[in-house]
């Protein structure tokens, strides 16, 4: 990951759009080693000051509304999806729902070739993807008597429990489809802000995975499908030189998916720019989590939740 794009992250996912575009000017007009940048930016990995940044930039390629569409890209080896409509053993389903400050406000950065400022638009400032996708999955799918739901979203440093006892840290399984889609009518009327916890959001879903099998009324043989859904990179781990810990991140997964050995698979979507890194570390969770991956290049793409549901119970091969 590119310096430039974790300080975009950092500033982005916290709404501090007048600060960055004051470094990217900044850096436009020559950076000098005596300039100081407010508030303490310095000591933010302004490190990365050096002549090739000034070619880097930010990607036009973004997650736009009408254009392009989705893909999946499963693990490799290929792994085929499972047709949802086939399964018969008891299944629960959590989504993991990005709701970061940069799914809501765009901002200026540096454009591609080093020259000028370009439009970074927000992802899914209406909730047009997300919000759609788990729809479709919920309706298409709320009459199998062998389904439970729940539903988590994750931003500024917190998780969301939008399916709880009363208490919202704390994530449960419904079988009753129609509480999802109240929840979710709920979750498209809330404001997208803050930054981006992936760690805070793998807690989250491991608890409420461990609580519920442990259960007496939970089927030992019920699977677990976490469907994760982000538009960036984890604001909660990063290295001392303001890396991602790739790492920490991946044994975080495979923690998550032995909270009930051989029952709990990962997949990941990815709706935000053309960022190769970000789509490498998600690839990569995917993997680690025996899930599928997914790319999503528009709002109104031809994606469903369908095409990251394991075609193994026992993850890919």
């Amino acid at each position: 990951m590119t310096e430039l794009a974790l300080l975009r992250s950092l500033f982005f996912d916290h709404g501090w759009v007048a600060p960055l575009d004051l470094i990217l000017q900044i850096f436009q007009a020559g950076w000098r080693p005596e300039m100081k940048v407010i508030q303490g930016l310095t000591a933010m990995g302004l490190c990365f000051v050096t002549a090739t940044l000034l070619v880097i930039g930010c990607n036009n390629a973004n997650f736009t509304t009408g254009t392009g569409d989705g893909r999946v890209i499963p693990p490799s080896p290929t792994c085929t999806a499972k047709n949802v409509a086939a399964i018969v053993e008891p299944t629960k389903i959590l989504f993991l729902v990005d709701t970061s400050g940069s799914n809501a406000q765009s901002t200026n950065n540096t454009c591609a070739n080093g020259v000028g400022l370009c439009p970074d638009p927000a992802t899914d400032p209406q909730k047009v993807f997300r919000y759609n996708a788990i729809s479709n999955f919920v309706q298409t799918y709320q009459n199998k008597a062998n389904f439970q739901w729940s539903f988590i979203t994750f931003s500024n440093d917190s998780g969301r429990a939008f399916v709880n006892p009363g208490n919202p840290q704390l994530a449960v399984f419904v079988s009753n489809p129609s509480v999802m889609q109240t929840d979710l009518t709920v979750f498209k009327a809330s404001t997208d802000f803050g930054d981006t916890p992936y760690r805070v959001a793998f807690n989250m879903a491991g608890q409420a995975i461990a609580n519920d099998h442990a259960a007496a009324s939970t089927d030992p043989n019920t699977n677990y499908f976490v469907i994760m859904l982000t538009d960036g990179y984890p604001t909660d781990y990063y290295s001392s030189g303001y890396q991602v810990q790739t790492d920490a991140v991946l044994s975080d997964v495979g923690q998550l998916i032995n909270t009930v050995p051989g029952h709990v698979m990962l997949s990941t979507v990815y709706y935000g720019a053309n960022d190769p890194l970000a789509l490498g570390l998600l690839q990569s969770m995917a993997n680690t989590g025996q899930g599928q991956f997914a790319n999503v290049t528009s709002a109104y793409s031809t994606f469903t939740i369908n095409d990251v549901i394991p075609g193994s119970y026992n993850g890919c091969p």
